[in-house]
């Protein structure tokens, strides 16, 4: 599971940058509805995409070769299609949620930079 492992490991990081900042930096309400948004969001925009590679690592569903098509169309979907999404929620709850949204974003970008960096399919090189 090479690729599954990284991604959730930084969307884990990610939620601890995420919540030392929202706490230090923000007047936003630190309870737990919000600190499990942000765990979602960050959590959802690291793995969502590498969702096809994580069937066949964990139940071996299909063949590794038979997925990696799936893999890669979810990756030219479902990152524009999310990185869009956050833009307007942010617009939607401008002044409350800004954060979470904020990053949401930051976390599929370092999704695509982690995927441009690393050779487990070669899907961005």
């Amino acid at each position: 599971m090479p690729g599954f492992i990284p991604h959730f490991i930084a969307g884990n990081a990610m939620f601890l940058i995420g919540s030392y900042y929202i706490q230090t930096y923000t007047h936003m309400q630190n309870n737990i509805k919000n600190q499990l948004s942000l765990y979602a969001i960050c959590i959802t925009c690291s793995i969502i995409p590498d969702f096809p590679l994580a069937l066949y690592y964990v139940l071996h569903v299909g063949s590794y070769k038979s997925l990696v098509q799936p893999h890669a169309l979810l990756h030219l979907i479902i990152s524009p299609a999310a990185v869009i999404l956050f833009i307007a929620l942010n617009f939607i709850y401008p002044i409350k949620k800004k954060p979470l949204w904020i990053f949401g974003i930051l976390c599929i970008l370092i999704h695509i930079l982690m995927d441009a960096t690393t050779q487990e399919t070669g899907i961005w090189i």
